[in-house]
């Protein structure tokens, strides 16, 4: 269980770090994609839901958040491949 909470709570820096070199907020990112603001919350603060927390984002919130942030997936989902600053 802890590695998957590591890899969650690596994710969640990761997807704040993209919104940040866009200049994006919580609303601006749910702009970019057809998520809803309260699912970037959630995602961004799963706390509020443990079940987030276990589970992480579903295969279509990580790629509609790699599509509207304009970042590689493989960086979002582990940290591998080319951060959001290299492809500005």
């Amino acid at each position: 269980m802890t590695d998957r909470l590591e890899i969650m709570d690596g994710f969640r820096e990761r997807l704040q770090r993209a919104m940040d070199v866009r200049g994006y907020s919580q609303y601006d990112t749910a702009c970019a994609t057809t998520l809803s603001r309260q699912a970037i919350t959630q995602i961004l603060a799963p706390e509020t839901c443990h079940r987030a927390r276990r589970m992480g984002p579903k295969l279509y919130q990580l790629t509609q958040l790699a599509a509207g942030l304009r970042v590689d997936p493989g960086w979002l989902a582990f940290g591998s491949g080319n951060p959001p600053e290299a492809l500005k």
